[in-house]
This record gives C-alpha cells, sequence and structure tokens, in this order.
C-alpha cells in the first residue's frame, strides 16, 4: 500500500477550495493589499493546480452545448411539453445521460482531498469593509 506523501499543508476537500475561490471572487474589489497578495497567493500558485482536473472534466462536449442553445428557445414553464419531447428524441437523450455521468465523474472530484498549504492572512489585515458573510466564504485563509 503507497504512503500519503505528507507536506506542510493542509487536507481539504476539493470542493472546499472552490467554495474558497468564489469566496476570493467575492473579496476581490475590498481595498487591502494584504487580502489582494493572499488571494492571488492562493489563487493563481495553489487552487488552480488543485483544481485544474476538475476543471478540465466539467467541459461540456459540443454536441451537448450546441443541444443546450437549441433548448434556450423554449420556455422551460409554458413550453414543457416541448421540451420534454426535445429531451426525448433518442440523440438528445444520449447527450443528457453523457452530461449527467461527466458531472457525477466531477462530483466525485469535487469530493476528493488533497493537501496543499493556503497562504494565509492575518485578522488585522482584513480591510475593516469586509463583511461577516465575506469573511465567511474566505474563513479558510484567516488566522
Amino acid at each position: 500500500m503507497a504512503k500519503k506523501k505528507v507536506t506542510n499543508g493542509s487536507t481539504y476537500k476539493k470542493q472546499e477550495l472552490v467554495d474558497l475561490m468564489h469566496g476570493l471572487m467575492q473579496v476581490e474589489d475590498l481595498k487591502s493589499v494584504g487580502l489582494a497578495v493572499c488571494a492571488q497567493e492562493n489563487i493563481s500558485r495553489h487552487i488552480n493546480d488543485m483544481l485544474k482536473d476538475i476543471e478540465d472534466k466539467a467541459i461540456p462536449s459540443s454536441a451537448f452545448l450546441a443541444l443546450a442553445g437549441e433548448m434556450q428557445q423554449y420556455n422551460m414553464e409554458t413550453e414543457i411539453e416541448k421540451v420534454k419531447a426535445k429531451e426525448a428524441e433518442p440523440e438528445n437523450a444520449k447527450l443528457i445521460e453523457e452530461r449527467k455521468k461527466q458531472l457525477d465523474v466531477v462530483a466525485e472530484l469535487l469530493q476528493a482531498e488533497v493537501d496543499i498549504k493556503l497562504f494565509k492572512i492575518d485578522k488585522k489585515d482584513l480591510p475593516i469593509e469586509i463583511t461577516s458573510k465575506q469573511l465567511g466564504m474566505i474563513n479558510l485563509i484567516v488566522k
């Protein structure tokens, strides 16, 4: 049995890193050099690399994108019968099923654990404009 590689980082699920990335995007307009450096360090040097496989696996096929484009012509509330008929066409049903399987793989990847050393920011270096909601979204990097 292979040994788990141990680093000076912590173990996170990839979903936590996705959530952190979204949180960092929510605070990107706040004025704070410390927060800006912290966000850039984490996104560009750490998180992007850890999530590359998910990004690659989540890309829908061109055929599915074409079908999605066609489906946008229907009002999903009033033309539900037309939507169902279009989805039931054999080639479309196959595309939809393939996309569901693809998203199941992505969901599995999001639960994978990774060891990563995140760049942290001291509470005292946070901008005073930060809200409790924003703070909660980036809590993984606040020390």
